[in-house]
Parts: C-alpha cells; sequence; structure tokens
C-alpha cells in the first residue's frame, strides 16, 4: 500500500465530499491528541511485554491444582 494510496482512503476522498483541503486537514491532525502521542511515543517507545498468569502448561496446571479449581 502506497502512502498516496493510504491518503486517498483515510481522508482526501472525505475532504473532497465535505469541502475541505487537504492542507487545512493536516493542520488540525498535527497537534490533537493522538498525533502528540504519536510523536511522543516515537520518540522514546516503551513497549512492555509483561505476561500476566502462567507462562507454561505446567504453570497453569499448578496454579489449577493450588486454587482448587477442577
Amino acid at each position: 500500500m502506497t502512502n498516496a494510496l493510504r491518503a486517498k482512503i483515510f481522508g482526501l476522498n472525505a475532504a473532497k465530499v465535505y469541502g475541505v483541503s487537504a492542507a487545512e486537514v493536516k493542520k488540525y491532525t498535527e497537534r490533537d491528541e493522538i498525533a502528540r502521542e504519536r510523536l511522543t511515543y516515537s520518540e522514546q517507545p516503551e513497549p512492555h511485554y509483561l505476561t500476566y498468569g502462567p507462562k507454561t502448561r505446567r504453570e497453569f496446571l499448578t496454579l489449577k491444582r493450588v486454587s482448587g479449581t477442577v
């Protein structure tokens, strides 16, 4: 998928219908909350790969046995 195709799908077609220029849409979307969060994350990503609960079958069966569920 090219950037031009993506732009058409996600906004340029609707901009034509509503009579709004692409530059005007970009001006407002660059400073909204999602854009700020995206920029913050791109500068310093903090993914976490935490898992909660059992990670293996053995841990699951032990948890099941200890918790008393059948």
